[in-house]
C-alpha cells in the first residue's frame, strides 16, 4: 500500500527510523522509553541476502548481520540471558540492561547457521518449535505460497468455492497475487481452511510439501542435540503452528499441550516457554495468555512490538518482542528500537500492550 507521498508503509518507516536516528531524537527519548530490556525475534538465518520475488525475505537475515548483532550487543555492555532469567529480571528492575534471543518454528538454518555463531559467543538463545514441523507433517503455507506465487505467471485458486485466477508475470503482479492470498488465508479462511487451499495449489503447481518441510526443519536429532547443549533451550509453539486465538477454547489448549508433549517425548526435556504462532493480537488474545499462564509456562512471547517494562511482571506470558527484520538489516535500526522511541511510539506511549 503506498502512502500519501508514494512510499510504501516499509520505506515510509524506514525514513522515519533514519531521522530519529540522524537528528538523535531516539536518544532524547531513551530515558523515558528504553526500559528494561528486550526479547529479540528471529526466524530464519539465510546465507546470502534475499533477492527478487521474496515476500518472506523480513523473516531472514544474514550470518554476518547476527554476527554484527551480538557484537554490537557486547559493546553496548547488554547481558545476554536465557529466557529463564527473564522472569527475575523484569522482577528486580535495578539490573543491567539485557538481552534474550529467540527463534520461531525450527528451521534447520538456526541449527546448521545459528547455532555455531552463537554459541561462539557464548549467547544463550532458545528456538521455539512448532512439533509438526520436526515431524514433517507441517504445512509451512507461507513459504509454500512464495513458492508457488514465484514459479508461476498465471494461478487459479478456489476460495470459498468459487475459482478466481491471478496474473503472476511481473514482479509486481506477483506481490499482488500474494498480498492478495495471504490476506484471505490468514483473515477469511478457517486455520483448516487455509491449510486445505494451500495443499490444493501444491498439488496444482506440482509442489511437493513434505520435500519442501525436509529440506527446511530440524530433525529431532538435530533439535536434541540443541536441548543437550547448555546453551539453547527447545521452547513450545504448538503442533501445527495455528493461530491459537482463531480456534476454540478446547482446540487451542490441545494444540498447546500437544506441541509441549511431543517436544518433551522426543528431547526428555519438558518446554518452560511458549511462543503463540503469528503472535499479533489476531493470533493471540487474553483467553490465550490465560490457558498458557494455567499450563504452568514460565513466559511466553507474542510477536506485538515492545521492550521489556517492571509491568510485565504480571504478564509473563504475554511479552512483546523486537524483530530482528530481515529489510532492516543495519545495526542502526536496532540501535533505535533498543532505546524504545519508535516501539512507544506505535503503541501510544502505553508500556503494555496486551488486550
Amino acid at each position: 500500500m503506498a502512502t500519501m507521498a508514494g512510499l510504501s508503509k516499509r520505506d515510509a518507516y524506514k525514513a522515519g527510523l533514519n531521522a530519529l536516528y540522524f537528528t538523535g531524537t531516539h536518544r532524547l527519548l531513551a530515558p523515558f522509553t528504553q526500559g528494561l530490556g528486550a526479547i529479540l525475534m528471529l526466524h530464519r538465518i539465510a546465507r546470502e541476502p534475499a533477492k527478487g520475488f521474496s515476500p518472506n525475505a523480513f523473516l531472514e537475515i544474514t550470518p554476518d548481520y547476527l554476527v554484527s548483532v551480538l557484537e554490537y550487543l557486547r559493546a553496548q555492555d547488554y547481558d545476554i540471558v536465557s529466557l529463564d532469567e527473564v522472569p527475575e529480571r523484569i522482577q528486580n528492575p535495578d539490573g543491567r540492561r539485557f538481552v534474550a534471543i529467540t527463534f520461531d518454528d525450527g528451521f534447520r538454518d538456526n541449527y546448521e547457521i545459528a547455532y555455531p555463531i552463537l554459541k561462539r559467543y557464548g549467547a544463550p538463545f532458545t528456538v521455539f518449535v512448532a512439533s509438526a514441523f520436526a515431524d514433517r507433517t507441517i504445512d509451512l503455507w507461507w513459504v509454500a505460497l512464495e513458492r508457488i506465487v514465484g514459479h508461476s505467471n498465471e494461478l487459479t485458486v478456489t476460495l470459498h468455492g468459487r475459482e478466481r485466477s491471478f496474473d503472476c508475470v511481473r514482479p509486481a503482479d506477483k506481490m499482488k497475487t500474494f498480498d492478495t492470498l495471504q490476506k484471505w488465508l490468514t483473515t477469511v479462511a478457517t486455520e483448516d481452511e487455509q491449510r486445505e487451499t494451500i495443499r490444493r495449489m501444491a498439488e496444482r503447481a506440482d509442489l511437493d510439501l513434505a520435500e519442501m518441510n525436509a529440506e527446511l526443519a530440524m530433525t529431532w536429532g538435530e533439535i536434541r542435540e540443541l536441548s543437550a547443549d547448555p546453551i539453547a533451550s527447545i521452547g513450545a509453539h504448538t503442533v501445527n503452528h495455528y493461530a491459537v486465538a482463531r480456534l476454540g477454547a478446547e482446540r487451542a489448549r490441545d494444540e498447546i499441550i500437544a506441541g509441549a508433549d511431543r517436544i518433551a517425548r522426543m528431547t526428555g526435556t519438558r518446554p518452560q516457554h511458549f511462543a503463540y504462532p503469528y503472535g499479533s493480537p489476531m493470533a493471540a488474545g487474553p483467553r490465550d495468555f490465560e490457558i498458557v499462564r494455567d499450563l504452568g509456562f514460565k513466559t511466553a512471547v507474542t510477536t506485538r512490538p515492545g521492550l521489556l517494562y517492571g509491568d510485565h511482571v504480571d504478564h509473563m506470558t504475554a511479552l512483546p518482542r523486537v524483530s530482528l527484520n530481515g529489510e532492516f538489516q543495519a545495526i542502526r535500526y536496532l540501535d533505535i528500537l533498543l532505546t524504545g522511541g519508535p516501539l512507544a511510539l506505535n503503541n501510544g506511549f502505553r508500556r503494555l500492550n496486551v488486550a
